[in-house]
C-alpha cells in the first residue's frame, strides 16, 4: 500500500505537458515579383505533444497577407495546418514585414519574417528614322513589325507623313512590343491600294 501511494505521488508531481506550435519555415523570401501581380508561398502550423487552439495571426509590411486558416482552429497533437502567404507589390522596391500565429501555446505568438522586392517591367520604346522617298506620289509610310526576316508581319503604326516613328507599348493599344524584333518601313503611293506586306 504504502509503494502504491508512493507511486501516485510521484505521478502528480509529474508536470503535464506543455502545449507548442511551431511555424515554419521561418522567413519567407519572395525575391522579385512584377508589381500588379503577386506570388504565394506555403507555411505550416505544427502541434508538439499536445493539441493547440490557435486563435488569430496578425501581420504588416506592404503587399502581404496572409489566408488559408479559418481562424479559430484547432490542431492536434502531432499534427500540422497549412496556411498562404502572398506577396503583391503595388510599389517598386524592396519591403519587409513579419506574420503572428496567436494560440493558448506556451510559447505564443510564433511567427516569421517575410521579404520582397517588387520590381517595375522594363517599358521598350521603337524609334526609327528613315530616308524619305523622292517620289511625289508617295503620301506616308506604314510601319512594320516582325519577330524575324520572313514575317507574320504587323503594321503598328497609322500613315506617317514624316521620316520618323517613336512609339512605346502604352501607345499602341493591344499591342506589345518584345525584343528582340525587326521593324520595316513601307512607303505608301497616293494611288495605289496597299496589299499584304512583303519586304
Amino acid at each position: 500500500m504504502v509503494r502504491k501511494s508512493a507511486t501516485l505521488l510521484q505521478e502528480a508531481r509529474r508536470p503535464l505537458p506543455t502545449a507548442s506550435l511551431s511555424v515554419g519555415p521561418a522567413a519567407m523570401r519572395f525575391g522579385n515579383v512584377t508589381v500588379g501581380s503577386s506570388q504565394n508561398q506555403t507555411g505550416t502550423l505544427s502541434a508538439g505533444s499536445t493539441s493547440v487552439r490557435v486563435s488569430t495571426a496578425s501581420w504588416n509590411g506592404s503587399g502581404f497577407s496572409v489566408s488559408g486558416v479559418p481562424f479559430p482552429l484547432t490542431i492536434s497533437a502531432g499534427q500540422s495546418a497549412l496556411f498562404t502567404v502572398t506577396f503583391a507589390p503595388q510599389l517598386a522596391g524592396a519591403t519587409s514585414g513579419t506574420i503572428s500565429f496567436f494560440s493558448d501555446a506556451a510559447n505564443s505568438p510564433r511567427g516569421e519574417q517575410l521579404s520582397g522586392t517588387g520590381v517595375q517591367t522594363t517599358q521598350h520604346s521603337v524609334t526609327l528614322s528613315w530616308n524619305p522617298s523622292t517620289s511625289s506620289d508617295v503620301q506616308g509610310y506604314y510601319v512594320y513589325r516582325s519577330p524575324g526576316s520572313g514575317g507574320p508581319f504587323t503594321r503598328i503604326s497609322p500613315l506617317e507623313a514624316g521620316s520618323a516613328y517613336a512609339r512605346t507599348p502604352r501607345s499602341l493599344p493591344g499591342k506589345r512590343i518584345t525584343p528582340p524584333s525587326r521593324h520595316w518601313v513601307r512607303a505608301i503611293s497616293r494611288v495605289v491600294i496597299p496589299t499584304k506586306f512583303r519586304p
